[in-house]
């Protein structure tokens, strides 16, 4: 994304003391983001209740406020700096809380203030969660079922339909504060009746217990334009039901199969972009001369959803200035080896030539079996014409696999080029087409057995 010229001066929201739920990386986040606002040359005001802190030492931004994260002092210190913009996503739930009430008394269209990050409705849709629920459903993302309570005799009455244990989630609450696990109608009364009152919209999401389960999360992230990644995805060593004060995380996950690793990454990926989060290519090569390939996935702007795979040429002869020229968008991708290893495509800018591997569900997107597809999709790009398709290679129908080609077959598939003759390489064998006769299969190596 190019740079905003419209953001002079950013006041940012610190996250507060230091608690579980809330820790010391939010800290971390915003003290980067401070020094990143910096180095594009926009003024940093940052305001942080958390002295014990390195984000609050005086050379992280250019103003420090040690006040109470409260809306009142916000006002205050934006009258006095003045801000074209604020951004309260780095801080936790404390900083989303305070920009959200900013929003609702309508004080910051009143003075002018733009919140960047993240917009209000998107902070509402992902925080309130009635809505949240709402937006899983609406996109086919399953959930546990749960409903949104105002009152505790609305809570007793549900937790009679999905039965006991129940969770109980207050929205817009710090590190599940005012939340618990409630094992009998006493219980969920009384954690019913704190979440009420702590709720910052008095809303309690009561919910079906899953403890037990594997828990997986995702980092991903999102810019205006619907590109997203995945930074990373973690595991946690303990199941749903431990604390996570107490638990352990690993990145990236160690008991994931890649097929269980693409499902849920689809998803993560769908849910940033229906919750329309912004926050580029998966992968990046080096083209030519002042060009990068990048592939990544196209989203819907409408919709959020994904709706392809897409294969993006950027123009960086001016690093201050980069700029995407042209683009390809390839329907019916489920899954790509091509998006997080490098070793899984062919570029070749010389012959104008790339290509990658990829998977099909077929009809069935829920469910891995027989329905899946795989081919190789070779494209060239050139300057004047852009990216032009070439030939798509059904590799389930070549002769080294007779249509029972396999996952992990299809994982290390690789294409290679000699003079005018391009090769798939699997595990079974090698193919060959002739280039120059439209890619005609001329003849099949099988490996012994």
């Amino acid at each position: 994304m190019p740079k905003r010229e419209d953001i002079k001066k950013v006041l940012v929201i610190g996250s507060g003391p230091i608690v579980i739920g809330q820790a010391a990386e939010f800290d971390y986040a915003g003290t980067q983001a401070c020094r990143a606002l910096q180095e594009e040359g926009v003024e940093v005001v940052l305001v942080n209740s958390n002295p014990a802190t390195i984000m609050t030492d005086k050379d992280i931004a250019d103003k420090v406020y040690i006040e109470p994260l409260t809306a009142s002092v916000i006002e205050k210190i934006i009258e006095k700096e003045k801000p074209d913009s604020i951004l309260p996503t780095l801080g936790g739930q404390a900083a989303l809380n305070l920009a959200m009430e900013l929003v609702e008394s309508g004080y910051l269209e009143k003075s002018g203030v733009k919140l960047i990050g993240t917009s209000p409705s998107t902070i509402k849709k992902a925080e309130d969660r009635l809505e949240f629920q709402q937006t899983m459903e609406k996109i086919g993302e399953p959930i546990a079922a749960g409903q949104v309570v105002k009152t505790v005799e609305d809570g007793v009455e549900f937790a009679k339909v999905i039965g006991y244990p129940a969770v109980l989630r207050p929205a817009y609450t710090l590190g599940g504060s005012g939340g618990g696990i409630a094992h009998n109608q006493e219980e969920l009364e009384t954690i019913l009746e704190n979440g009420l009152r702590l709720s910052r919209v008095g809303e309690v999401l009561v919910e079906r217990y899953i403890g037990g389960w594997k828990e997986i999360e995702y980092e991903v992230m999102r810019d205006e334009n619907g590109t997203c990644i995945t930074i990373c995805n973690m595991e946690n060593i303990d199941p749903v039901g431990v604390h996570t004060g107490d638990s352990i995380v690993v990145a990236p996950s160690q008991t994931l199969g890649d097929k269980e690793y693409q499902m849920l990454r689809t998803s993560a990926l769908n849910i940033i972009s229906e919750l329309n989060i912004t926050g580029f290519s998966e992968y990046l090569h080096f083209y030519g001369e002042n060009q990068l390939l990048g592939i990544g996935w196209e989203t819907d702007p409408d919709t959020g959803n994904v709706t392809g795979m897409k294969c993006s040429m950027f123009d960086i002869s001016d690093p201050s200035d980069v700029r995407e020229t042209d683009r390809f968008i390839l329907k019916d991708v489920s899954f790509c080896n091509a998006l997080y290893n490098y070793h899984a495509i062919l570029a070749a800018p010389k012959k104008s030539l790339f290509g990658f591997a990829y998977g099909n569900y077929g009809d069935n997107t829920d469910v891995y079996d027989s329905s899946e597809k795989y081919y190789y999709a070779l494209l060239s790009y050139h300057d004047q014409n852009g990216f032009e398709p070439q030939m798509y290679l059904n590799i389930n129908d070549s002769e080294l696999f007779a249509g029972s080609m396999s996952y992990q077959d299809y994982c290390r598939v690789r294409g290679v080029y000699i003079g005018d003759m391009f090769y798939l390489v699997t595990e079974k064998g090698i193919v060959s087409y002739n280039i120059q006769k439209d890619y005609e299969q001329t003849g099949t190596l099988k490996w012994e057995a």
